[in-house]
């Protein structure tokens, strides 16, 4: 039996994108995943944290369109962390697991 996917795209219907790609395409993109999430749910978890991280960052000083002056470090983070709790959700939906009860 094959391992289940659980990158978004494979828990979306792309059987033919699994984690192994989504770890090599990430790897691209500056988030190097362990082999050790491949195959699990907590694969989403990782990524979307490592987004999140990535999102606080820089975001700084970039424009703040609800307050047209740029992001402030506080700022950046209520916005990285209140998109990181809805792409949780989403995940625990899209995979029938709660990524919350996970450790996200």
């Amino acid at each position: 039996m094959a391992n289940k996917s659980y990158n978004v795209d494979a828990l979306q219907g792309k059987v033919d994108y699994d984690d192994k790609q989504f770890q090599s395409d990430y790897r691209g993109w500056g988030v190097d995943i362990p082999d050790s999430l491949l195959y699990t749910p907590e694969l989403n978890i990782y990524v979307a944290k490592a987004e999140r991280d990535k999102a606080m960052v820089s975001m700084v000083g970039h424009m703040n369109p609800a307050t047209k002056a740029p992001y402030t470090e506080e700022e950046a983070n209520y916005e990285a962390n209140k998109t990181y709790k809805k792409v949780i959700n989403d995940f625990s939906q899209l995979s029938g697991v709660d990524l919350w009860k996970l450790g996200a």
